[in-house]
């Protein structure tokens, strides 16, 4: 097991918003994956990214609806 960190309510605020932009095209600004290296934890040397299931766990806490269904080309 790990440290539990401390409460990151702006680092949680600042990632659904990024999770909910959109860029210039229509599309999504961030990939998951993306957005678990943006907001990744750093501790000393070591960088422990958000995995995705942390980034739902985070988007669910807050009751954020998860349809990011790319329109299909």
């Amino acid at each position: 097991m790990g440290i539990v960190p401390q409460k990151e309510t702006k680092r949680d605020m600042a990632l659904i918003e990024d999770y909910l932009s959109k860029n210039e095209k229509g599309g999504w600004k961030y990939t998951i994956p993306q957005l678990g290296v943006k907001y990744a934890r750093y501790d000393g040397d070591n960088v422990y990214p958000l995995t995705a299931t942390r980034i739902h766990q985070i988007l669910d806490k807050y009751g954020v609806k998860k349809n990011r269904i790319s329109p299909k080309k």
